[in-house]
């Protein structure tokens, strides 16, 4: 079943423009839409808080993005995550929920 990822990535004052830089870069956001059930990514900057971004997804599966995400986590050389955590002032927040109908 199809699925939507919302990610939500806080970042330390004055820190979103590297934020958006390492999200943007190859090993960024395009990495991500090249992974396995990766459908579609959007990034944007939340509207009222300047410092935070939100990523929506659209995936296959629940399945496919936690293979994705452990892959983040444990397989990815560049870093990306490690590098976007040391600007973040939490670990991001994460929301999955299955698609029911689409217009």
């Amino acid at each position: 079943m199809s699925c939507t990822v919302v990610a939500e990535f806080v970042f330390q004052e004055g820190k979103i423009d590297e934020g958006l830089a390492l999200l943007e870069a190859p090993s960024g956001l395009p990495a991500t839409r090249d992974h396995k059930g990766c459908n579609h990514i959007d990034l944007a900057v939340d509207s009222e808080d300047p410092n935070k971004i939100v990523i929506t997804g659209r995936w296959d599966s629940k399945d496919d993005h936690l293979a994705y995400f452990q892959w983040r986590q444990e397989g990815d050389e560049s870093g990306a995550l490690g590098k976007l955590g040391a600007i973040m002032v939490a670990e991001p927040k994460l929301t999955w929920a299955n698609i029911k109908s689409t217009y």
